[in-house]
């Protein structure tokens, strides 16, 4: 008999989570109709265009190139034509398999089914993630990394020196899914494989022999693809001075440019964190009104240390080099998520109650969200038009670019641009890939009015 409520209790809990899991589901394919059907950006047409004739030198992609990315990619392009849908697929698989995680990662932390509904829904349904799955860019990546690494730490801080080499794998599969993740996670993993080691030489050992083969499975043959890793390492580190130097004042950009950068910084991160810090100031709010014991967690938390090494990283390079977009927050966001649903574990909610607030929550994000960045609401763009498939981006195919007067009137696109850059570095390989800016230089775009046309791995013939 004494144990009818407590099986009751547990019966509401799992009916509980069960109804928010089917409701997270549901909203989660809610977002398809509504996903991206054209390039949302000259990124992203660079991912398509690195699809069919991978070269980092030519920008197909951008460095650092994002080689995993691209296999990936490449593998799913096998079945689907369509490369804005390839990209879009990837992007939301990636973004549902990081929630899955993060969502297990929560649990264990928070002990709560509804504590850990309610920070996956803070992490997921922030403006960024859910734009960041609906149109193609590698951005669910920092997401997927950032709750995968943060879990293997937390494991490590605490002693478990089993996880050490697949957190070295994970980091070096990263680095090639998209760089920047695997630069800001670095330090969390080192101090927590560090604290856990110590000297144990045989765990260092397990760590590095994994990292370093996961690490040489994609390195190595893109560095043989590019004329070696030293002409590749030069390149690429040219490369990101560039970048910097558009944006940091470190690096020579004037100051109205960086403080502009952190005017960006700083409105992306009230937009992302809007809604997340009312919800948690609202819980804590109504308990205080009801005068409600707080029932602080009572288990192990990680403490500032770690979360320090997991947001400091992020926020340092957003606000010190390089912030252009707001997807490059989205590593900072789950332990951001972890803090605040720590406080609303003070507020005592039911498993009903932790539903209802990651409903409100979820809500509020996505309609912050459709004003936010959405694919959607972008205007129409040369990309629209021409959604790249396999057929259109062979060989000779065009793909418009933005374009520019150039002193002498002709007008270029930045691909010409880079590769007038790239001729002075090295020939191009020995396709001939060539790329044109003036209509008359492709065939296929002769007698239409768009400003630039940019010819893919043509052969010096076709575009004379």
């Amino acid at each position: 008999m004494g144990h009818r409520p407590l099986s009751g209790q547990s019966d509401r809990r799992g009916l509980a989570v069960a109804v928010a899991t089917f409701a997270l589901i549901a909203s989660w394919l809610a977002r398809w109709p509504f996903r991206s059907r054209h390039h949302y950006e000259w990124d992203s047409a660079q991912y398509a265009m690195g699809v069919v004739d991978f070269d980092i030198y030519a920008h197909r992609p951008h460095p650092p190139g994002y080689p995993v990315w691209i296999a990936l990619l490449k593998l799913l392009h096998v079945f689907v034509d369509d490369l804005v849908l390839v990209q879009v697929i990837v992007a939301n698989a990636v973004s549902a398999i990081a929630a899955l995680v993060f969502h297990g990662f929560a649990r264990r932390e928070l002990h709560s089914n509804g504590l850990a509904l309610v920070a996956t829904v803070m992490v997921f349904w922030s403006p960024p993630a859910i734009v960041a799955s609906v149109y193609g860019n590698t951005y669910p990546v920092d997401l997927l990394a950032s709750a995968s690494l943060g879990l293997l730490s937390a494991r490590l801080w605490r002693g478990d020196a089993r996880v050490a080499p697949l957190a070295a794998a994970l980091l070096a599969l990263f680095a090639g899914a998209r760089q920047s993740s695997a630069v800001l996670l670095a330090p969390l993993v080192a101090i927590a494989l560090l604290r856990t080691a110590r000297l144990d030489g045989k765990t260092w050992l397990k760590a590095g022999a994994a990292g370093v083969c996961v690490f040489a499975a994609w390195y190595v043959p893109v560095a043989r693809m590019h004329g070696g890793a030293a002409a590749l390492q030069t390149y690429q580190a040219d490369n990101v001075r560039m970048y910097f130097s558009h944006m940091s004042v470190l690096y020579g950009a004037p100051l109205r440019l960086h403080l502009a950068m952190l005017r960006d910084v700083a409105l992306w991160t009230a937009l992302m964190l809007a809604v997340p810090v009312a919800t948690t100031v609202v819980a804590v709010a109504v308990a205080a009104i009801r005068r409600r014991r707080t029932s602080p967690l009572e288990h192990r938390q990680l403490g500032a240390l770690f979360y320090a090494l997991w947001i400091a990283p992020t926020e340092l390079y957003v606000t010190a080099l390089h912030c252009p977009k707001p997807g490059y927050l989205l590593v900072a966001l789950p332990p951001a998520a972890l803090l605040l649903t720590r406080a609303v574990a003070r507020a005592s909610l039911s498993p009903i109650a932790a539903c209802v607030v990651a409903a409100v929550v979820a809500i509020l994000g996505t309609a912050l969200g459709r004003g936010f960045d959405s694919p959607g609401r972008t205007p129409r763009s040369d990309f629209r038009r021409r959604t790249p498939r396999r057929s259109r981006l062979r060989a000779g195919s065009c793909v418009s670019g933005a374009s520019r007067s150039e002193p002498d009137g002709r007008t270029t696109s930045p691909a010409s641009r880079a590769r007038r850059g790239l001729a002075r570095r090295r020939p191009i390989g020995r396709r001939g890939s060539c790329a044109r800016s003036a209509p008359r230089a492709c065939p296929e775009k002769r007698g239409r009015s768009s400003a630039a046309a940019r010819c893919v791995d043509s052969a010096p013939s076709r575009c004379a």
